[in-house]
């Protein structure tokens, strides 16, 4: 019995340093719920030392009985919580995958789990990789199809599936089309987070069998920026027509990445304990998802404030050139495009994302009109339709807020602005295309 202590004291010790060292050196961050879990261990291995030093003495039985009524106890718990998520949890997915073609894209027909300090929810995505209930490739006859194509703003990030503001938008333009004898007016969600118009352009291509009606492209801040990054991994037609962005390298997960992935995937009461120890402390989880550009980069964002110098005129020519081609594209599809600009938190207001935006700019910054006056100059140089959502945030005199503290994403609220402002875009540009009187 001593010996079996001692080995489960040194593999105890073992798999502890190895949880420590990659938090220190790895992860290099520790939240509550990691915290929490490393203390239990390092009881656990005091536990087996203590046992192993008693294991030969008069308290011989006590030991004995201790480990036998924690066993009793431990045993059936994770049982039941092994049982329980069987039945209870949804079988989940990295939020992300390697894409050969546009680097990365979400897995079809699957679940994910989206967490961090202000929102926690599964994320459902349907069998044509997009977010949102199944749907046909083909568009269904008596059908009105408008495909949303950007990052994680139109995916959604933030709400739940049945909050987008694609949801939301579908759902509105469809009590509008009942009104007026018109068909069902479906929207397809293909946002995928970091995302920029290069992407968009290829899975427009990857996507021409939906055969939509109305294809919008939701230009991101961050857009401008990435576009140059994905650029620089790309593979070009001798036209310069983008073929392919190559897949990101996917970093081995980390021992501890591993445990908590099967934790979430697995046990249902393990997951709510360390759920509720990080809320408790208002701890925002590191998202472990591929991560193609760091977010946290004031370069994202640095063009839209006042004060910035670059020269971005080439940028600005690249991110134009894959919006031109996807117009292109969309004609050859007979589809309208549209291409849809919307504010970032710090444009909408001072008073929103905070603190989160001090990890992207000064506490003094302020944002310039100049980005917005360039996209309309080179959408109306290049004859592309523009949808401008900056006059609905703006004009929004609710008291619940739009953006989230930390994150720069849409709350619900912020989401439903976005779905009525497009909503009412939509109407009065193609009803006459949907409605029978």
């Amino acid at each position: 019995m001593k010996k079996a202590f001692l080995v489960l004291t040194i593999g105890m010790t073992a798999l502890t340093a190895v949880l420590l060292y990659e938090r220190l050196f790895v992860e290099r961050f520790f939240g509550p719920a990691a915290v929490a879990a490393l203390g239990l261990l390092l009881c656990v291995v005091l536990a087996f030392f203590v046992s192993y030093l008693l294991s030969e003495t008069r308290y011989r039985n006590n030991v004995l009985s201790t480990w036998l009524v924690l066993t009793s106890i431990a045993v059936p718990f994770f049982i039941l919580d092994l049982v329980a998520g069987f039945f209870l949890i949804k079988p989940l997915s990295p939020a992300l995958r390697p894409d050969p073609n546009r680097h990365h894209s979400m897995v079809p027909s699957s679940y994910s789990r989206i967490e961090q300090s202000e929102f926690s929810y599964i994320q459902r995505v349907n069998n044509l990789g997009m977010r949102g209930q199944d749907a046909t490739l083909a568009k269904p006859a008596n059908t009105f199809r408008i495909l949303m194509l950007g990052d994680s703003f139109t995916m959604g990030k933030g709400v739940h599936d049945d909050e987008t503001w694609s949801v939301l938008t579908e759902r509105a333009l469809n009590e509008k089309a009942a009104a007026c004898g018109g068909p069902h007016i479906q929207v397809l969600n293909g946002g995928v987070d970091s995302y920029a118009p290069i992407l968009s352009l290829i899975e427009l291509r990857e996507l021409r069998g939906t055969t939509p009606d109305v294809v919008v492209e939701d230009l991101d801040v961050t857009d401008l920026v990435q576009e140059q990054a994905y650029r620089h991994m790309g593979s070009f037609a001798a036209d310069g027509m983008p073929l392919r962005v190559h897949a990101v390298t996917m970093t081995n997960p980390s021992l501890t990445d591993r445990v908590r992935t099967w934790i979430d995937k697995h046990l249902v009461f393990t997951r709510f304990i360390f759920v509720s120890i990080d809320k408790m402390f208002h701890y925002g989880n590191v998202d472990v998802g591929a991560r193609v550009i760091t977010l946290a980069d004031p370069e994202i964002v640095n063009y839209t404030l006042a004060g910035d110098t670059v020269d971005r005129r080439h940028e600005w020519a690249d991110i134009f050139d894959s919006i031109d081609r996807m117009k292109k594209l969309s004609d050859t599809l007979h589809a309208a495009f549209v291409l849809s600009i919307y504010p970032w938190p710090h444009q909408y207001s001072d008073t929103s994302w905070i603190p989160g935006r001090y990890e992207f700019m000064a506490k003094n910054a302020r944002p310039s009109p100049n980005s917005v006056n360039t996209i309309e100059t080179l959408a109306a140089k290049d004859s592309i339709e523009l949808f401008t959502a900056f006059p609905a945030f703006r004009a929004y005199r609710g008291n619940r807020d739009l953006y989230y503290k930390q994150d720069m994403h849409w709350t619900s609220v912020g989401a439903s602005v976005m779905a009525t402002a497009m909503t009412d875009y939509l109407e009065r540009r193609y009803s006459a295309m949907w409605c029978k009187r």
